[in-house]
């Protein structure tokens, strides 16, 4: 079942999976979301994937409720492929630990 997208073009909740991926964003990551769901979505057809806003400059993301990265935490985006082969590794039956490799932000003043 597909929620229909909000103003920003976020979905709440696609399709329906025993593994739940959340994604805590700020309003400013809505298309950083999109890609890394877009991509879930690929590699994991029936994951269930939902988002919602964080604190300010979070991106977070959680599976089965475990928090799996945290931008506040390493300074950084995930790299998608991390965060696929987590879902994945949970949905096989594994575990995953936290992971703290990303992308650095580049601001250039």
């Amino acid at each position: 079942m597909q929620i229909p997208e909000d103003q920003f073009g976020n979905t709440s909740k696609i399709s329906s999976f025993y593994e739940a991926v959340s994604v805590s964003k700020k309003l400013g990551y809505a298309a950083r979301y999109q890609e890394l769901a877009k991509k879930i979505k690929e590699q994991v057809p029936d994951a269930e994937i939902s988002d919602e806003v964080g604190r300010k400059g979070s991106f977070e993301v959680k599976i089965n409720g475990k928090l799996i990265f945290s931008k506040i935490e390493t300074s950084g985006f995930p790299f998608s492929e991390d965060i696929v082969e987590a879902v994945k590794k949970i949905k096989d039956g594994g575990s995953c630990e936290k992971i703290i490799r990303n992308k650095k932000i580049c601001i250039l003043q």
